[in-house]
């Protein structure tokens, strides 16, 4: 089954999801590429180790947290029928769950395709969930210090799913412990 067809019956209904937009970039150009998340934003993260180890970390804004979870615990899209966004309030702990293992299944999905087109293989940790972060820049902290080095640039995988009448921005942040973008090439050369 899909990533997509698998996200579309876990939300209910039929899914858009837009061609990812995948950039390696250094620790300025990846807090400008996220842009503001002044209202906050959920963070799930899961660390992977084998051939590399590192972490991956799926970013949503607040309010696309709130209408995401809607949609996933009871079809509500969280939104006013009209597309407009309804009041903000507390995500639940199914809907934080329900977040959770979108994202498990998003980076299983982007770390899958890494592996194939590699050789590289991965094993992933439980995912854990950080809501409310003050913004993109906090909630990467500590894989930036972790991972980011001189010679190696995390990886921004940009996309949109739209369902109902909303649009839903989200981020996949790879990080890695050897210099990734690298790595990757070279076993693509590898394998052409």
């Amino acid at each position: 089954m899909s990533l997509a067809k698998s996200l579309s019956t876990m939300l209910g209904g039929s899914l858009g999801i837009s061609k990812p937009k995948v950039r390696a970039l250094d620790h300025e150009g990846l807090v400008d590429a996220l842009g503001s998340t002044d209202g906050g934003c959920v963070a799930v993260t899961v660390r992977y180790n084998g051939d590399a180890s590192g972490s991956l970390v799926f970013l949503l804004g607040r309010e696309d947290a709130e209408g995401i979870a809607g949609i996933l615990v009871d079809g509500t899209c969280g939104d006013d029928g009209d597309g407009n966004s309804a009041v903000p309030g507390d995500i639940s702990e199914l809907g934080l769950s329900a977040i959770k293992e979108m994202g498990n299944m998003l980076g299983s999905a982007y770390l899958g395709v890494v592996s194939t087109l590699t050789g590289l293989a991965f094993d992933m940790s439980t995912p854990c969930v950080d809501v409310g972060v003050a913004g993109a820049e906090a909630a990467l902290a500590v894989p930036m210090a972790e991972f980011s080095t001189d010679d190696g640039k995390p990886f921004i995988i940009e996309e949109c799913f739209s369902a109902g009448k909303r649009d839903f921005k989200n981020y996949m942040v790879l990080f890695a412990d050897i210099p990734f973008e690298d790595e990757v090439l070279s076993k693509l050369a590898e394998r052409t």
